[in-house]
């Protein structure tokens, strides 16, 4: 199957230049030497992510393979948001990543929707998690879809809504812990990143996905339900990680802040109090740029340049720079 986007995601010549730590001038004297990227303007370049991953090797610059789950109990907090944008940026800066939406909503399958593959995308006829446990197509490859060469994306919609009761029926043969294992694990190092965004609440098949991660991040809005939601999915994950995966990691990511509210404020405090190990570093500010984008099929880094864009495109670059440990 062809890939589902016309051409890769990319970078400019400046954002190479601050990875790097170089002149806007010496990443274009690179680029023109090694004939790569393609030249927009006079002075500019769009480096595609096929090219980008040349250069990082080329300066030793390695990626760190992970399986990254973004998990809440609480729905609402910009979880498929941050899991999508995070995706996308890691591609951009030459990652291979494999997406998988295990929310039977498919809003993470809708955020790779454009006016040509939308139909496709959300037709019902395409095989999901549900379809590969059940049997009813061969292997893992046969639910992957290309949204470019380097990025794949496993989707999800409404014939997932039955994952748990095929989890139940199937629970002697499959146990919930394996039941993202048992399919990931041969195809796993095909790929840097795996991103796994998950429905909220707890389940069999989240279960098998925080089995299956070595890092989960739980976004965090900071209201009292918002923390709520944090505190009892902490609670959940770490029985989890006893009975399971010692070896997971658990991160709290504040989302939607905004400085400016008192509730914001507290509920930060009490987070960084209660949880001073879980906490990222990192912080994602209020901003309805993230969904606005997510809702026309772009990631927030292909938007048009405005002030808000801009300002999303910055905390969501910091939290794949971190994560990716590019920011050193």
């Amino acid at each position: 199957m062809s890939e589902f986007k016309n051409s890769e995601y990319s970078l400019t010549a400046a954002e190479l230049a601050d990875i790097f730590g170089i002149s806007v001038q010496g990443v274009y004297q690179k680029l023109k030497k090694e004939n790569y990227g393609t030249k927009v303007q006079r002075k500019g370049y769009h480096v595609p992510s096929s090219d980008v991953r040349k250069l990082f090797y080329e300066r030793e610059i390695s990626y760190n393979h992970q399986t990254i789950s973004f998990q809440c109990c609480k729905g609402g907090v910009g979880k498929t948001s941050l899991a999508y944008s995070l995706a996308v940026r890691a591609n951009m800066y030459g990652a291979k990543v494999l997406v998988i939406d295990l929310d039977m909503q498919g809003h993470m399958t809708l955020g790779f929707a454009s006016e040509e593959n939308a139909e496709t995308l959300t037709s019902e006829e395409l095989p999901v998690w549900s379809d590969l446990v059940k049997g009813d197509v061969d292997s893992i490859e046969d639910i992957i879809l290309p949204i470019t060469k380097n990025l794949h994306l496993i989707p999800s919609n409404l014939n997932n809504s039955t994952l748990e009761a095929v989890l139940s029926e199937k629970y002697t043969k499959l146990p919930a812990q394996n039941s993202i294992n048992k399919y990931l694990n041969p195809i796993k190092n095909n790929y840097d990143y795996v991103i796994i965004d998950c429905a909220p609440g707890f389940s069999g098949i989240n279960t098998g996905a925080f089995c299956a991660s070595d890092l989960i991040i739980i976004p965090a809005a900071p209201d009292r339900y918002g923390v709520d939601g944090v505190e009892k999915t902490f609670k959940e994950l770490n029985e989890l990680r006893k009975d399971f995966n010692e070896d997971v990691d658990i991160k709290i990511l504040l989302n939607r802040y905004d400085a400016r509210k008192k509730m914001a404020v507290q509920q930060l405090v009490k987070l960084q109090t209660k949880y001073p190990e879980n906490m990222m570093t990192c912080y994602i500010r209020e901003n309805s740029e993230i969904p606005n984008s997510t809702g026309q099929g772009l990631s927030v880094f292909e938007m048009p340049k405005t002030k808000a864009a801009t300002k999303a495109k910055e905390d969501l670059d910091v939290l794949a720079r971190d994560i990716m440990e590019l920011r050193n």
